[in-house]
């Protein structure tokens, strides 16, 4: 962890509000400050939606490019608060 991307994990976002919150200041350092880049999808399992459509569900791997940290993000859903947290090095679904 650094201050080039984040400095604490959030277990839960207790809001929706909380996580647009976030949600921004990740994706300033994606795009503007070219901290933190997205390293893959990680499906974790397949919901199939109106008998038809799958949706995937799993979390985003992002990586710091200056202190090389992993971090796990799992969109929150309704009742599912999400989170963002940190991967072990050489996190083994990559």
């Amino acid at each position: 962890m650094c201050d080039s991307c984040f400095n604490q994990e959030i277990k839960s976002f207790a809001s929706q509000r909380d996580f647009e919150s976030f949600d921004l200041s990740l994706t300033k350092k994606l795009a503007n400050e070219k901290t933190i880049e997205h390293v893959k999808f990680v499906t974790i399992s397949e919901i199939q939606i109106d008998n038809r459509d799958y949706e995937k569900v799993g979390y985003t791997v992002f990586k710091c490019l200056k202190c090389g940290q992993l971090w796990g993000l799992h969109d929150p859903d309704q009742a599912d608060r999400g989170f963002f947290i940190r991967l072990p090095p050489a996190w083994p679904s990559l």
